[in-house]
């Protein structure tokens, strides 16, 4: 058994609670919306033989305060940046569920060379930017291929939380932004 002993430590004089177990390199487990770190704990008992592994309870989640803030996703992805500084220096692996998810796969995109590799568990996507997405596909780039400007309408507005956010503007965009050096990509 590993110990369940919380800690505290201050993160911009908020009292953030967490957990650690094991040694080796660091693997940062963050919650979901409304959870807290102990729904970690069966994964944490097991990891723990292999990594460092650390929960934590966000802010306005656990035991850890609550205080007057904007919990939007960027505010919760600068607050596990400061934690994650906290307790180490090195690069990280990071895993999330749910909400906690979202909030990691932002972290991995605004500060990539902190994450060694980036584990999602049952994640909500919300912020994944088209050209991410696509250029993750890097042998698309040997094909000379054209697609209509409505097929790639139709598939985003499929995939986007927001479809209301998909406007001409926004595809013309995300065109030019996908593959700089092939203008024209997405044919009218």
């Amino acid at each position: 058994m590993y110990d369940l002993n919380d800690k505290y430590i201050s993160i911009d004089g908020n009292s953030t609670r967490y957990r650690e177990a094991g040694t080796g390199p660091v693997l940062v487990l963050v919650h979901g919306i409304a959870g807290f770190l102990e729904e970690w704990e069966p994964a944490m008992e097991t990891l723990s033989k292999h990594f460092r592994v650390v929960a934590l309870d966000l802010l306005g989640h656990g035991l850890s305060d609550k205080p007057e803030a904007d919990y939007s996703l960027d505010f919760l992805t600068n607050f596990l940046k400061k934690f994650i500084k906290t307790i180490t220096d090195s690069s990280i692996y990071l895993a999330g569920h749910s909400l906690g998810g979202a909030i990691c796969l932002n972290f991995a995109i605004n500060f990539p060379g902190m994450v060694k590799r980036l584990i999602l568990v049952n994640s909500i996507f919300v912020k994944i930017p088209l050209f991410i997405r696509l250029a993750s596909f890097s042998f698309l780039k040997n094909f000379k291929l054209k697609t209509s400007k409505l097929m790639t309408k139709a598939s985003v507005k499929q995939n986007f939380y927001k479809k209301e956010s998909v406007s001409e503007e926004w595809l013309d965009k995300a065109c030019t932004l996908t593959f700089p050096e092939r203008p024209g990509l997405c044919s009218r």
